[in-house]
C-alpha cells in the first residue's frame, strides 16, 4: 500500500468515536512529552547508525510510539518476534525496566551487543515459545525483520496464547495489504488501527461490533480538526 492511498482513507483524532480508541490515539499518537529514556534511546540509535548497524529498525518515531503504547496498556507478559538490530527491543524493554521483553528468534542466543549498554534493560532471548515462563501473552510485537508472511505464520503459532486483553503490532503492514487484511480478519479481532507503520490489533469483548480504522497524526490533516471551516 502506498503511503499516499493509507494518507487519502486515514482519519484522525478528531474523527474517532470509540473511547478506546481515542485514548489510544490520545496517549501514543498525539504524546508530545517528553522522557529521558527516549532521550537516551535515540542516542543510542544515532550511534548504531554511525557505526553502520541500525539497519532492521523501525523509525525513530515509530519506536517511540511502542514505548508509549506500552507505558498506555501497562501488559505484563510481553513478547516480541524477531530481533532485528536490536534497537526496537530496547525501545520496548525501556517502557518497563520491571518487567522482561521475551524475544523470540532463531539467531536469539546470545544477546546483541547493543543491549549490553543498557544492563538495567530486562530483555530475554529465546529459540521457541516452550522456553518461555507464561503461557499467556499480553502483548505481541512481530518484528519487520520478518517478511510479511512470515509474520502471519509466527502469529498463527502463538494466536492460543492471547486472551481478551492482548494487543497484537504488526511492523510494516503497508509491505503486503493482503497480509494486513488476513491479520484484522482472524478470529476474535474486534479492533484493528493502521497507523501505516505499524498496525494494531485488539480481541475486546466490550466492542460489539468489528472496528478497523485507520489514522494519522491530527497536524498531517489538520483541517480535520475544523480550524479552517
Amino acid at each position: 500500500m502506498s503511503y499516499l492511498a493509507y494518507y487519502r482513507r486515514a482519519h484522525t483524532i478528531y474523527d474517532v468515536h470509540s473511547p478506546f480508541v481515542y485514548g489510544l490515539v490520545a496517549e501514543v499518537l498525539e504524546d508530545d512529552r517528553r522522557y529521558y529514556a527516549l532521550d537516551r534511546l535515540r542516542q543510542s540509535y544515532r550511534d548504531q547508525r554511525a557505526l553502520g548497524q541500525a539497519r532492521q529498525s523501525p523509525p525513530v518515531g515509530v519506536m517511540q510510539w511502542l514505548f508509549k503504547l506500552l507505558e498506555c496498556l501497562q501488559p505484563v507478559h510481553r513478547v516480541q518476534v524477531g530481533i532485528g538490530d536490536g534497537m526496537a527491543a530496547m525501545y520496548q524493554a525501556a517502557a518497563d525496566t520491571r518487567l522482561p521483553l521475551h524475544c523470540l528468534s532463531v539467531d536469539s542466543s546470545t544477546r546483541l551487543e547493543v543491549w549490553r549498554h543498557w544492563p538495567e534493560l530486562s530483555i530475554v532471548p529465546h529459540h521457541s515459545p516452550d522456553d518461555m515462563p507464561a503461557d499467556r501473552i499480553d502483548y505481541l510485537y512481530l518484528h519487520r525483520a520478518l517478511d510479511s508472511t512470515d509474520q502471519l505464520q509466527q502469529y498463527e503459532r502463538l494466536r492460543e496464547h492471547l486472551h481478551e486483553w492482548s494487543c497484537v503490532v504488526v511492523d510494516a503492514p503497508y509491505r503486503d495489504p493482503t497480509v494486513w487484511a488476513s491479520f484484522q480478519q482472524q478470529p476474535g479481532v474486534t479492533i484493528s488501527v493502521d497507523w501505516y507503520h505499524i498496525g494494531l490489533l485488539f480481541y475486546r469483548t466490550d466492542q460489539r461490533s468489528a472496528l478497523h480504522t485507520t489514522l494519522i497524526e491530527w497536524w498531517k490533516k489538520p483541517w480535520r480538526a475544523g480550524f479552517f471551516s
